[in-house]
C-alpha cells in the first residue's frame, strides 16, 4: 500500500511540474515577434530582442536600435573606408550585453571617405548560440529542416555540410539591392536549437557582373529602374551594389539632372543664367530636387532577340508648371513696375547683371513651395530599343524632358 501512495504522489509532482511549465520553455513571444514582420524569408525582416531589422540596412540602423562597434575594432570611432570599399567582418553588441554580438561587414556606397557608422551593412551573422531570434513565419532557433522546407519553399540552393543542410534564398530589396539570405540548420537529433545560423549578404558578385550574359528582360527592367531611382530620387544603393556604376558616378548623374531641371526652370522663366547668385541658385537646386523626388514611372519589357529588348515606360509627370506659370507673371509682371523707369542702354553691363539676378530671385519667392503641392498628369507611354550599350542619348533626353515636365 504503501508502494502504490508513493507511486501516485510521484505522479501528482510530475503533473504539477508540467501544468505549471516548470521545464518548458516560455515562447509566447516568438508569435508576438513574428506579427512585427513579413512571412516570407525574401522580405529580408527578422527581429532580435524585440526589434526589427531589415537587410540591406545602414549600420546607423543596428546603433540607432542600441548598439555599438565592439571595441576591438582598431580607431573604432574613427574607422574610413574609401568610396566603394568593402570592410572585414567585425561585431556588433547590444548595449546592454557585453557577451553576445553580431556580426557585420559594411560597404561604402558613396562618392566619399566615410566612417562605418555612414557605410551601408553589406554582410550579417545572427548565432543561436548568442541571440534567440525571430524569421518569417515565426521561424527561429528551435526550427526544424521539416519547417524550413515546409515553410520556406522553392529554396534557390540546398546543400549539405556535416551534419548541416544549408538553405539560400535570393531576393531583392525595395531599393533594388540583390541579397542573400542563408539558413544552416542542423539534424533533429543533433542540436537542442537545430536553427544555429542565419547569415545575410549583398551579392557584390553578380552585381559586378551585370550585362555579361547578354539582354534579357529582367536585367534590362532592373537597370532601367535603379537607373531612373539614382536619377531621380537620389537612391544610390541598388544602382551601386548592381555594378552599373560607382557611387561617385551615381552623384554625378544626379546632379547632372539637377542642374538640368534647374536651367529648363529658368529657360521656362525667361532667367538669364548667368547672372544668378550663388544662394539663388541653390533655392532653385532645393526646388529641382523635390520635383525629382517625385518622379514616378512604369516598366514593362520584352525580349526581341539575343541581344535587344523593348522597353515600354509610361512616365507620370506632374502638374509643377501649370501651377507656377501664374506665378511666374505675377513675378513678371512685378519685375516690368520696378524696373519701368530704367533705360537698359544706358547701364553697364554690371547693373544689367544685378537687375537680371534680382529678377531670378522675384521669381524664386514667387514660385518657392509650389513643389509641395503638385499632383500627377496622366501618364506618358514611350517605346525604345535596349540593345547591348543600352538606351541613345537622345532617348534618355526624352525621358528627363517627359519626366521633370518639359515635354509631353
Amino acid at each position: 500500500m504503501k508502494k502504490i501512495l508513493m507511486a501516485l504522489m510521484c505522479l501528482c509532482v510530475c503533473f504539477q511540474f508540467s501544468a505549471c511549465g516548470l521545464g518548458e520553455e516560455d515562447t509566447e513571444w516568438i508569435e508576438t515577434d513574428a506579427k512585427k514582420i513579413g512571412k516570407d524569408i525574401t522580405c529580408g525582416e527578422f527581429v532580435i530582442d524585440g526589434a526589427v531589422f531589415s537587410f540591406p540596412m545602414d549600420l546607423q540602423d543596428i546603433i540607432d536600435k542600441g548598439w555599438h562597434v565592439t571595441n576591438n575594432v582598431v580607431n573604432k570611432d574613427t574607422f574610413k573606408l574609401n568610396p566603394g570599399e568593402m570592410s572585414d567582418e567585425f561585431q556588433m553588441f547590444p548595449d546592454d550585453d557585453r557577451e553576445h554580438s553580431i556580426k557585420v561587414s559594411v560597404i561604402n556606397v558613396s562618392d566619399k571617405s566615410a566612417t562605418v557608422d555612414k557605410c551601408m551593412v553589406a554582410s550579417l551573422t545572427v548565432k543561436e548560440g548568442n541571440f534567440d531570434f525571430v524569421l518569417p513565419s515565426g521561424l527561429n532557433k528551435r526550427s526544424k529542416q521539416e519547417d524550413v522546407e515546409k515553410t520556406y519553399k522553392n529554396a534557390d540552393n540546398i546543400d549539405e555540410e556535416g551534419k548541416q543542410k544549408i538553405y539560400q534564398y535570393l531576393y531583392t530589396s525595395k531599393d533594388g539591392v540583390e541579397c542573400t539570405v542563408e539558413l544552416k540548420v542542423y539534424n533533429e537529433e543533433n542540436a537542442t536549437y537545430p536553427l544555429s545560423e542565419v547569415n545575410y549578404w549583398i551579392n557584390l558578385d553578380e552585381a559586378n557582373g551585370f550585362g555579361t550574359t547578354g539582354v534579357n528582360a529582367a536585367d534590362v527592367e532592373k537597370f532601367m529602374d535603379l537607373t531612373m531611382k539614382a536619377s531621380y530620387h537620389n537612391n544610390f544603393a541598388g544602382y551601386v551594389s548592381y555594378g552599373i556604376d560607382t557611387a561617385t558616378g551615381a552623384k554625378e548623374l544626379y546632379q547632372s539632372e539637377i542642374e538640368y531641371f534647374v536651367y529648363g526652370l529658368m529657360e521656362y522663366a525667361d532667367i538669364n543664367s548667368e547672372c544668378v547668385t550663388d544662394d539663388v541658385y541653390e533655392g532653385y537646386c532645393s526646388i529641382a530636387k523635390d520635383i525629382l523626388r517625385k518622379a514616378k514611372w512604369e516598366i514593362s519589357v520584352k525580349e526581341t532577340g539575343d541581344s535587344s529588348c523593348t522597353v515600354e515606360l509610361t512616365i507620370y509627370p506632374t502638374n509643377y508648371f501649370d501651377i507656377i506659370s501664374p506665378k511666374v507673371d505675377e513675378a513678371i509682371d512685378n519685375y516690368n513696375v520696378k524696373y519701368e523707369n530704367v533705360d537698359i542702354e544706358s547701364i553697364s553691363d554690371e547693373e544689367y547683371a544685378q537687375i537680371e539676378a534680382d529678377y531670378a530671385g522675384m521669381v524664386l519667392a514667387a514660385i518657392k513651395g509650389a513643389e509641395a503641392n503638385v499632383e500627377y498628369v496622366d501618364g506618358i507611354k514611350r517605346t525604345y530599343e535596349f540593345t547591348g550599350s543600352g538606351l541613345t542619348t537622345e532617348a534618355w533626353e526624352e525621358i528627363d524632358d517627359i519626366t521633370m515636365g518639359f515635354a509631353s
